[in-house]
């Protein structure tokens, strides 16, 4: 292919092939990118060269296709450096020099015309000096006429001599920025930096004169995607609206392209063999002893098994397996979920920029909580319902009822798997917690031990229109010491469960109903030890 590339220049064409991105798969860390171009080819063998492919891209990757009555025969990818004097850099500086310097010129033009006008008025002004005496003699004309004068021409000589300042510091700065600039060219004229970047040649055998139309594939690790959610509470649904916020850093500008955003990830995942884990009892290494006599051959002794201790050392923990996050619009084989947005995207590269996905609605139950000791107020949360596509670990902006709430982090989470979402003040629902009573028998009634009596009230009550689901959690002390005793009758309570003193009730409040909960508890104790933390 050589020799017909570079000897025979009668056999095959050489033509230089334009072409643009047109098609971008983002991977959660990477980007198959897909350029495109056509041109009309006469029938024969053709060379077309395809310039400028990002350097950043994997050059084991390229693969080229086509449409046309045209065969790919070959097709190989060269590395370029290309020298850039910066010269479209120097160009436009030296249009803004020429722009500068008209403007040098116009200023110049004012103020020379303001420069005229002074001097035209000081004329005049002497003029009328020379000749007023004579007219004031003869009486043709009066002394504030001479006055008028003087502060007619006092004034406007101030207002020519202003602009004329405003306009000489205007034209200095101007001065300046010439100055700099004229460096800047001189500097940038001089400069040569090199481009590396990837050429792709591919031969073709051309059956008939025709439009060919190449494609190239390739792969780049610097672009990426991660998943971020708009999620909106209505009760008994949840609109999740899904977003990409993309990352394009390949130095290439994406303009109007169709893409897709995939699950996916550019790097290999490794099956790992299982290994077996042997246990073995630890044996130290003796302490070494100072070399005396036939130290040396003793030492040598010790340190003779080195190959056999690191034979039974246990094997490196095998790295964990990778794994792939699904999300849905179609998925494809492995579980592999695709996203194509209806319009074309551009994301210029060093930018991230947000791409609408897709919008559902999952259902979704309002939940009440509340814990005395800890929180003033009831507060209200939504379970949400996954339905039946994963959601991958994000970022989400919470809504209830267009509301904006707050920002947290979702997990990855399961089909059908439960979240609980939106924690808020719940302002239609009141609640309250009350000592009723309390009693402290005194010492030895109760045979050397003190003993007090608690009882309580809780008051949860619901403004709201509908019936709410509430969660109340409340504590009592608890004691693993045979000598401190906590007595309470928890079966008379209807509590949903109890564990080391933590009371939990799960209740159903109609709306504009009041629901009242009263517990009491003992405390009993040997006289003459404290109690910590000292009850109330």
């Amino acid at each position: 292919m050589g020799k017909n590339l570079y000897t025979d220049h009668r056999e095959i064409a050489l033509t230089d092939l334009k072409t643009k991105v047109s098609k971008v798969t983002v991977l959660l860390d990477g980007a198959l990118v897909t350029r495109t171009g056509k041109k009309k080819l006469e029938a024969g063998s053709r060379s077309i060269w395809i310039r400028g492919v990002t350097i950043d891209a994997s050059r084991d990757s390229f693969r080229v296709t086509g449409k046309g009555p045209a065969i790919i025969t070959n097709y190989d990818v060269v590395r370029q450096t290309r020298v850039v004097t910066g010269e479209e850099d120097v160009s436009e500086l030296r249009e803004k020099m020429r722009d500068l310097q008209r403007k040098l010129q116009r200023l110049d033009d004012a103020i020379q015309i303001n420069e005229d006008r002074l001097n035209g008025v000081k004329s005049v002004l002497a003029d009328f000096s020379e000749t007023f005496g004579r007219t004031f003699a003869g009486g043709e004309v009066g002394v504030e006429r001479l006055t008028e004068m003087d502060e007619a021409s006092i004034l406007m000589i101030k207002q020519i001599k202003e602009e004329l300042a405003g306009l000489s510091k205007e034209r200095k700065d101007l001065v300046d920025q010439i100055e700099v600039l004229r460096h800047e060219i001189a500097d940038k004229s001089g400069t040569r930096l090199t481009e590396e970047t990837f050429d792709v040649q591919v031969s073709l055998d051309v059956e008939k004169t025709s439009d060919i139309i190449l494609n190239v594939d390739y792969q780049c690790s610097s672009a990426s995607w991660s998943p971020q959610y708009d999620i909106n509470l209505e009760g008994k649904s949840a609109e999740v609206r899904r977003i990409a916020l993309v990352s394009n850093h390949t130095h290439e500008d994406w303009n109007k392209v169709d893409m897709v955003v995939s699950s996916a990830q550019a790097r290999p995942v490794e099956a790992v063999e299982g290994r077996p884990l042997i246990l073995r009892e630890f044996v130290p290494m003796p302490a070494k002893r100072a070399m005396a006599g036939g130290g040396m051959r003793a030492m040598a002794k010790e340190e003779a098994p080195p190959a056999a201790k690191l034979a039974a050392a246990p094997p490196p923990p095998p790295a964990p397996e990778m794994m792939i996050e699904e999300a849905e619009v179609e998925e494809v084989e492995g579980g592999i979920a695709r996203y194509e947005p209806p319009s074309l995207v551009t994301i210029e590269s060093g930018q991230k920029k947000p791409v609408d996905l897709i919008s559902e609605d999952l259902k979704s139950k309002t939940l009440h909580y509340w814990y005395p000791d800890g929180m003033v107020d009831v507060v209200a949360e939504n379970e949400v319902t996954n339905g039946d596509s994963v959601l991958m670990a994000g970022k989400a902006k919470i809504y209830a009822h267009g509301e904006y709430i707050g920002e947290t982090a979702i997990p990855f989470t399961s089909p059908r798997e439960k979240r609980t979402l939106g924690t808020r003040i719940a302002h239609d629902v009141k609640a309250e917690k009350k000592l009723v009573d309390k009693t402290i028998h005194k010492a030895g009634l109760t045979k050397g031990k003190l003993k007090r009596e608690y009882t309580y009230r809780l008051t949860i009550e619901n403004l709201s229109k509908d019936q709410i689901e509430i969660e109340v959690v409340d504590r009592m002390p608890h004691s693993n010491e045979p000598e401190l005793e906590v007595n309470m009758d928890i079966n008379k309570l209807g509590v949903h469960k109890q564990e080391l003193g933590v009371i939990t009730w799960n209740l159903g409040i109609p709306s504009k109903e009041k629901h009242t909960i009263e517990y009491g508890y003992e405390v009993e104790w040997k006289r003459g030890r404290a109690v910590y933390p000292p009850l109330p």
